[in-house]
């Protein structure tokens, strides 16, 4: 048996499976990390809550639009979807449905 051969023969049989627990581990240690950063944001956010109207109104959010993203799932990050939708609302409240010119559709 040449060296080759031997090295090759006493090879665990198992590494796919050391390589299917390395990666479940991987993916494993990865979601928590994503899932407590998201806490985190989320428990940031959370303070816009307590925040009263008039300072909302500065900050271009409505009191419903903040309720609205406290509410969402802890995958969606809750700022960027309120601003999002208070920049959509404000679109809409600056150009409401455009008129029809005559010839043009």
């Amino acid at each position: 048996m040449t060296d080759q051969n031997f090295a090759t023969s006493t090879r665990p049989h198992s590494s796919g499976v050391f390589l299917a627990i390395q990666m479940f581990a991987s993916r494993g240690l990865r979601w928590l990390k994503t899932h407590r950063s998201s806490r985190i944001s989320r428990a940031a956010f959370m303070n816009t809550v307590y925040l009263d109207d008039a300072l909302l109104r500065d900050i271009g959010v409505t009191r419903e639009e903040v309720k609205w993203a406290a509410g969402l799932p802890l995958s969606i990050n809750a700022a960027q979807a309120l601003h999002r939708k208070a920049r959509v609302r404000r679109a809409m409240e600056n150009n409401p449905t455009p008129r029809k010119v005559p010839g043009r559709y």
